[in-house]
């Protein structure tokens, strides 16, 4: 029905502008106060970074032009910034090097503003000379009740006249994962292919039926997912852990969310759990093994037992604690107990004699002083109670001090 719906209902206004009210206020001051300061625009494809780059640029009612990075050249880069006062800049992470140094003197010399919009980070991704001199904006995704209520309004703005739900708008909503082109889009699809105005749930969703999902490993709101994924094991929570597990299974990154697995594994449950570590080798084996749709079992019963375990880092912090101490030089001569012995003349030098045989003294051990003399009250190792880890604790406290 209509052959670009996104820009016919593009906001023109910052009234119509879906964001939040801190993000609001902010953008009415740069209006108001006539502030021509340059910032970057970043977030996920269809959050509205051109946008409101363009409702800035009108409502300081100054010469404005448009740059696409990744397909414009140097020559319209320099004329567009000296015929203009503002230059909205879109995919500036493309920006190449020569088109760069074209920019950067009008920048430094406040002769141009612009509006850069991105959807990579740019702390990651832009020349830190281009991106100190902006001031930097997240937008975020709508709600899916803002996007709800924004399709309802195309609906009777365009006399559609579909008759929906509610809670199919919702679902139109949460299809999109965020992007408002991609829902109004799906609206405008709905339009023309339904010829019965009453549409059902279960008629949108046999037109419609894969969620809007960005898989691009690339993107640092993958790595996000990961990382949110990480933490929540850590903090033992079950239920997010499935949530942004399985959104990486979803984006196909198998890699990454069982390298997490392992780490956790090891890094966060370590000694209270001593069989997590292999119990994970076997769950990625098996998922290996089976592949998807089933693989989901093995690796939600992984994801599972690594929430829901006791949880240790004492582990990882000794570990991290002899590296510390080896990589700032204390790098000692082993006593001569300790050292090899396996060859005849080595009693000459010393070496071997007076070492202790554990497994000739009761309960296999004895107390001798194992670290250099330098390193003799060096604590790598710290219990922590948790878990298995708390019966090691009173297994060697039996047997050291007889308790």
């Amino acid at each position: 029905m209509n052959k670009n719906l996104p820009n016919l209902v593009r906001p023109k206004s910052l009234d119509d502008f879906i964001c939040n009210d801190e993000l609001k206020l902010i953008f009415e001051n740069i209006i108001k106060n006539d502030d021509f300061h340059s910032f970057i625009f970043y977030g996920k494809p269809g959050t509205g970074k051109t946008t409101i780059s363009f409702i800035l640029a009108e409502g300081l009612k100054a010469s404005y032009d448009y740059f696409n990075a990744a397909i414009d050249n140097k020559e319209n880069l320099t004329r567009k910034i000296n015929l203009n006062k503002i230059l909205i800049i879109d995919e500036i992470h493309r920006l190449n090097k020569d088109k760069q140094d074209i920019l950067l003197p009008y920048l430094e010399n406040d002769m141009i503003t612009i509006y850069a919009t991105t959807t990579e980070n740019p702390y990651f991704k832009l020349n830190p000379a281009l991106r100190s001199r902006c001031l930097i904006i997240e937008i975020q995704k709508p709600s899916t009740e803002n996007l709800a209520l924004q399709l309802k309004k195309i609906n009777k703005q365009f006399n559609f006249n579909l008759d929906i739900s509610d809670e199919t708008y919702n679902f139109l909503a949460l299809q999109s994962g965020g992007d408002f082109r991609a829902a109004i889009n799906n609206l405008d699809l709905l339009s023309i292919l339904s010829k019965n105005k009453k549409i059902s749930l279960d008629n949108v969703k046999k037109i419609i039926p894969q969620i809007q999902f960005s898989a691009d490993k690339n993107q640092d709101s993958h790595y996000d997912y990961l990382s949110a994924f990480h933490k929540s094991l850590r903090g033992s929570d079950p239920n997010a852990s499935l949530y942004y597990g399985f959104i990486i299974v979803k984006s196909g990154d198998f890699d990454g969310l069982f390298r997490r697995m392992i780490c956790v594994a090891y890094e966060d449950i370590g000694l209270a759990n001593p069989l997590m570590g292999p119990n994970i080798l076997n769950a990625i084996a098996a998922f290996e093994r089976i592949g998807m749709p089933e693989g989901y079992l093995p690796i939600s019963y992984a994801i599972l037992s690594l929430a829901l375990s006791p949880k240790s880092n004492s582990s990882s912090l000794a570990g991290s604690k002899s590296l510390n101490v080896i990589n700032s030089g204390k790098i000692f001569e082993v006593p001569n107990f300790l050292r090899d012995s396996h060859y005849k003349s080595s009693a000459k030098l010393n070496h071997g004699i007076g070492y202790k045989y554990p497994h000739d003294y009761e309960n296999h051990y004895v107390k001798q002083d194992y670290l250099p003399k330098e390193l003799k009250n060096e604590e790598f190792y710290k219990n922590q109670l948790q878990g298995y880890e708390e019966k090691i604790k009173l297994y060697w406290s039996k047997i050291k001090n007889g308790e």
